[in-house]
């Protein structure tokens, strides 16, 4: 009786008058890592209802587009906003607290003993205070803090230079890594790689061209170690 039942109401949904516009062709577009699509077919079946199923493939995700729309327009898509993803984190550096001065320092260090002596302060009051305090400080004490400032201005200023070259590498290497978009200018590059390869083959190991090869130095390489010794030395 229940299956007669599931049976009827599964009639009552599709009707005569029920019609299927158009043919469906589904498929799965890979992209590979040289940004070739390949194509491969997906099982597909019209139901009792009348409804078209599809064939249901873990890790892939359903997309309906319209034929006049290409496959690569929803691909490229992605691509733009994982470029722009990268160009945002390249650009947008993280931003390095500055060291508080010499006197920011003095006002923590003194700031419970002037608590203690005027407890109903409030903080205008108590950087008042603590600037009185500073001017008729001990210079020992003075030179103390503006020391350990100085030594924080240093090492904020390395951090900063390693944070610059480490952004002009990234810059560099993207560049490099990005292929020409246009065709004429992947022609010349495809003619030049391949003429610097044939006299490299043909020249002696002890010609200029073999020795130049040798003595370049890639775009995309990071900077010698010497060049960050110091840096790294110092930020330990």
């Amino acid at each position: 009786m229940h299956s007669q039942l599931s049976s009827a109401s599964s009639t009552e949904s599709f009707r005569l008058t029920s019609q299927i516009q158009g043919q469906f062709n589904s498929a799965i577009y890979r992209c590979s890592s040289n940004n070739e699509l390949s194509r491969l077919p997906v099982k597909q079946q019209y139901h009792a209802d009348g409804k078209l199923y599809i064939e249901y493939i873990p890790g892939h995700n359903v997309l309906f587009l319209p034929t006049a729309i290409p496959i690569e327009a929803p691909i490229k898509k992605l691509r733009k906003s994982q470029r722009q993803k990268e160009a945002q984190a390249i650009q947008k550096p993280i931003e390095l607290a500055k060291p508080n001065n010499a006197f920011i320092r003095y006002r923590s260090y003194r700031l419970r003993d002037i608590k203690q002596l005027y407890p109903q302060a409030n903080q205008t009051d108590l950087s008042r205070i603590a600037a009185e305090y500073w001017r008729t400080e001990d210079p020992k004490i003075k030179e103390f803090f503006q020391k350990q400032y100085k030594e924080a201005l240093q090492f904020y200023h390395q951090k900063l230079k390693i944070q610059h070259l480490a952004a002009k590498y990234h810059a560099q290497s993207r560049s490099v890594a990005l292929p020409p978009s246009n065709p004429e200018e992947q022609l010349q590059a495809a003619a030049n790689s391949s003429a610097t390869s044939s006299s490299a083959e043909t020249s002696d190991t002890d010609s200029p061209v073999l020795l130049t090869l040798k003595r370049r130095r890639s775009l995309s390489a990071p900077p010698e170690v010497s060049d960050l010794f110091s840096i790294k030395r110092i930020c330990k």
